[in-house]
């Protein structure tokens, strides 16, 4: 019976050495695969740490070409605001040079229709010019005509004046005398009119 107790707890020494033999290989398994788990990670930490530093230094690049974008579109508003008071500027500019354009042309066409109506005028007036050359051109010949109108004229009046004195009855005048003889030669008053000569 001690025989078979000895057996025994010599049977449980060894499973239980080769159990622990089985479970230290086991561990020490684990072990070495945490391990290698462990340099994992460690690396990638490593990895990651530099990764994270070139990012930060990217990320700084970044702000940096930020600001500056930033800085840079500022400018640009401030020029673009610049840019629309001077189109805004240039556009009233505009308007008024049209306006002025517009009432230029309006002026030159009043401008135009004056000169047509002086063109005309003078074109009249020139007319009336040689109307008045060709009169005065004219002019001696018509003075001369009239001179013989008038003659003619003062001729016919005289004529004209001979042959109502001549028809004048002699008992109607006194031959110019009032009184002859001492006796006045009118029995009647008589109305004496003189009829000067024309020309």
């Amino acid at each position: 019976m001690k025989k078979f107790f000895t057996t025994l707890f010599v049977i449980l020494i060894v499973a239980f050495a080769v159990f622990s033999f089985f479970r230290y290989f086991y561990l020490l398994k684990i072990n070495y695969s945490l391990e290698l788990k462990l340099r994992e990670i460690n690396d990638k930490i490593v990895e990651l740490d530099t990764t994270k530093k070139n990012l930060e230094t990217v990320l700084d690049k970044k702000k940096e070409e930020y600001l500056k974008l930033s800085k840079e579109n500022q400018d640009l508003l401030v020029k673009l605001q610049e840019t629309e008071t001077k189109l805004n500027e240039k556009n009233s500019e505009l308007e008024d040079f049209k306006k002025e354009s517009q009432s230029a042309k309006t002026n030159l066409e009043n401008l135009i229709n004056e000169y047509a109506k002086l063109k005309e005028e003078i074109a009249l007036l020139q007319q009336e010019k040689d109307t008045l050359q060709s009169r005065y051109d004219s002019l001696p010949e018509l003075r001369e005509a009239y001179d013989i109108l008038k003659k003619r004229l003062r001729e016919a009046k005289l004529a004209e004046r001979k042959s109502k004195v001549s028809n004048i009855d002699t008992e109607d005048g006194n031959k110019g005398y009032l009184l002859w003889k001492g006796e006045p030669t009118l029995e009647r008053k008589v109305k004496i009119e003189v009829a000067p000569i024309t020309e």
